[in-house]
């Protein structure tokens, strides 16, 4: 059983409110001017804060302001670690007490921020600049293998060895092999957008299904059967951009919330 929830004008937005006690699960929210992105992984949360840098959290500690990089642009988490993306388009991973300096990004056409980031199931790190394409780093050696994408990316998202981007003007994108191809699913997807406007959001991948989750901008977010390539719509009381996406299994039932711009 699968229940979609919305929540307009975003998730978890206390984060930017103020430091308060006794947030959602126990957490101490920190004082934030802006959060430009959250990850969870081993009962923590962790906060991209700009110019502030990355913040721990955990239930009943105070906010934790971690060393290493000075801004914190993106960010992604995993059991055991974390990849933060700075200012300068340059990746840092987090392991334990220990910051690995990575390499750097290459200057898109405006020379763009980097947009998100992600794990791979074996601990590399995919990273999506807006102009400048989609870069993999392995977590070890200083360098980035580069997929050209055609037009502005905005969001990733990785589904074991399948990597997939979304972006303005209908952009949906698999990498495979090294290069941007168009999914199998792709016809469908298009098809599910009832208007020439609407176009492609946030993406999420489902740790239970394995299946992948697409905002849109047309009040409905699609589930994709990666095996089937079946796309499943899910219409919704929502106007916007759906720009976020995550979900839990609670008591055999798999929560999906979704977090919309209202236009």
């Amino acid at each position: 059983m699968r229940r979609v929830m919305t929540l307009v004008a975003g998730l978890l937005c206390a984060a930017t409110a103020g430091a308060q006690e006794g947030g959602p699960g126990g957490f101490v929210l920190p004082e934030v001017r802006w959060a430009n992105g959250i990850a969870g992984a081993g009962g923590q949360l962790f906060v991209a804060g700009g110019n502030e840098g990355l913040i721990a959290l955990a239930p009943g500690q105070a906010p934790r302001r971690l060393t290493g990089p000075r801004a914190a642009i993106a960010v992604a988490a995993r059991e055991g670690a974390v990849v933060v993306a700075d200012r300068d388009r340059t990746l840092h991973l987090f392991r334990g007490e220990a910051w690995t300096r990575g390499p750097r990004a290459p200057e898109g056409r405006f020379g763009d921020d980097i947009e998100a980031v992600a794990f791979t199931a074996e601990g590399g790190v995919w990273a999506l600049s807006r102009y400048g394409g989609a870069h993999f780093w392995d977590g070890r050696r200083p360098r980035l293998r580069t997929v050209a994408l055609e037009g502005e990316a905005k969001h990733l998202a990785v589904a074991g060895e399948r990597v997939f981007v979304t972006g303005r003007d209908r952009m949906l994108v698999e990498i495979r092999d090294g290069r941007a191809t168009r999914p199998g699913f792709a016809d469908a997807a298009e098809q599910a957008l009832a208007r020439d406007y609407q176009t492609f959001g946030a993406l999420w991948v489902s740790p239970a299904s394995g299946h992948l989750w697409i905002g849109t901008n047309g009040r409905r977010v699609l589930e994709v059967d990666l095996e089937a390539d079946r796309v499943r719509v899910h219409d919704l009381p929502v106007f916007g951009q759906i720009g976020a996406i995550a979900g839990a299994s609670v008591d055999g039932a798999e929560w999906v919330g979704v977090g919309a711009q209202s236009e």
